[in-house]
């Protein structure tokens, strides 16, 4: 079943949650003015997140939280350009 439209009365941890415990696979679009973040799952798990805003790099971010190794930001970098 797909389901579209606006859920403006519900948390983003709460619609993440949801897509985490239902396994679900789909996407979820957070706008704010003109900034979009897109979160896509996989069977629950997040995939994939993008931004309409360049300064917003995920993978940057997790090599600054040490999540990942320089060698494995590289390597995926690579991947996606």
């Amino acid at each position: 079943m797909e389901r579209k439209g606006e859920f403006t009365a519900l948390d983003v941890p709460v619609l993440i949650r949801a897509a985490g415990e239902n396994h679900m696979n789909c996407s979820l679009a957070f706008k704010t003015g003109s900034r979009t973040v897109r979160v896509c799952f996989e069977k629950g798990k997040i995939a994939f997140i993008s931004s309409s805003n360049e300064d917003e790099r995920f993978g940057e971010y997790l090599l600054y939280q040490g999540a990942v190794s320089l060698e494995q930001y590289l390597s995926t970098s690579r991947l996606i350009t």
